[in-house]
């Protein structure tokens, strides 16, 4: 089954939005594969040229709260991370009013790469890009905030003070749309709470809040393949926050000898830090979950992200 977010629209829909914001006439469109949560195109406008639009999901009512404002978050943490040196898209246009087609919207100038997951590099090739995202990722981590939180929020004044109190957050968040679907028993639910709650001091061992990207994987490094290959930018950052860096981690990049070296530090072994990181980890599978569930009509991904989550609750048990 398709996913519940996706749907296309019409040359007609495209060529008004793009009448309507850059005042351009669009030449062609062209619906890029691989999206379950928007919808995105290739486009060619006469005077803009080549660009990339992505268009916000539907049944909105499906999405967790803070995928309610990604785009708007994702145009601010480029603006930051250009500052910064780090290669990303440049933005033409965003709206999240959904006054011109109904939807969020984000408009991007075409960047001729391809996901480094897909890349067919050398070994020395592939070991300089990821040498790369980790200078990017080491540069992004020293973008600091006042508080806690989503991108979004704390550019507007909100967040919280501490990094318990984010994570508490997030999980009432993930709490109040993942209990009607049944994914976890009711006791199981007081483990995952009691899991966080109980290790409240810990996580407020960090005091710096710091910009992650929250899904920097190999399918969001764009890279130029051509020998000697090169990062081409680094895309897809709108679940970003203000937390700490090593939750970033929980998507892979240890084992990553490149990344690690290009990241110039080592995770910290200390058992603190690693239960810190275990946490992250059920965290992750927990939105997950969620989103193969009830986003992207995918069980059997749910099934196996729940299977992972119940092992690291286990992990965690006091």
């Amino acid at each position: 089954m398709a996913s519940s977010l996706f749907r296309e629209v019409s040359f007609e829909a495209l060529a008004a939005l793009i009448r309507s914001c850059l005042d351009d006439e669009l030449l062609e469109a062209r619906l890029l594969t691989g999206g379950l949560f928007n919808t995105t195109y290739r486009l060619t406008a006469r005077r803009s040229g080549e660009m990339v639009l992505r268009l916000g999901p539907v049944n909105r009512h499906l999405i967790m709260p803070f995928e309610h404002k990604l785009m708007e978050s994702e145009a601010q943490v480029y603006r930051l991370l250009a500052g910064q040196g780090v290669a990303v898209p440049q933005v033409m246009a965003v709206d999240g009013s959904k006054a011109l087609i109904g939807r969020d919207f984000m408009i991007t100038r075409y960047i001729p790469g391809v996901p480094l997951s897909e890349a067919a590099l050398s070994g020395e090739d592939q070991t300089g890009v990821c040498r790369q995202a980790g200078a990017c990722a080491r540069r992004m981590h020293g973008i600091t905030a006042p508080r806690f939180g989503r991108v979004a929020d704390v550019c507007a004044g909100k967040g919280f003070e501490t990094w318990a109190e984010c994570l508490e957050s997030e999980l009432f968040e993930w709490e109040s749309v993942a209990r009607p679907t049944g994914m976890y028993t009711p006791s199981e639910h007081e483990r995952i709470r009691a899991a966080f709650r109980s290790r409240a001091g810990l996580l407020n061992g960090i005091t710096v809040p710091r910009l992650v990207h929250a899904d920097l994987w190999a399918g969001n490094v764009l890279v130029f393949p051509q020998s000697p290959a090169r990062l081409a930018a680094i895309i897809d950052a709108d679940r970003a926050f203000f937390g700490d860096s090593e939750l970033e981690f929980s998507l892979g990049w240890t084992a990553n000898e490149g990344f690690m070296a290009g990241y110039g530090r080592p995770l910290s072994p200390e058992k603190e830090a690693r239960e810190r990181r275990a946490l992250y980890r059920l965290l992750f599978a927990l939105w997950d979950g969620y989103v193969y569930q009830a986003e992207y009509n995918m069980p059997q991904e749910m099934e196996r992200t729940r299977e992972r989550a119940r092992a690291l609750l286990d992990e965690l048990a006091p």
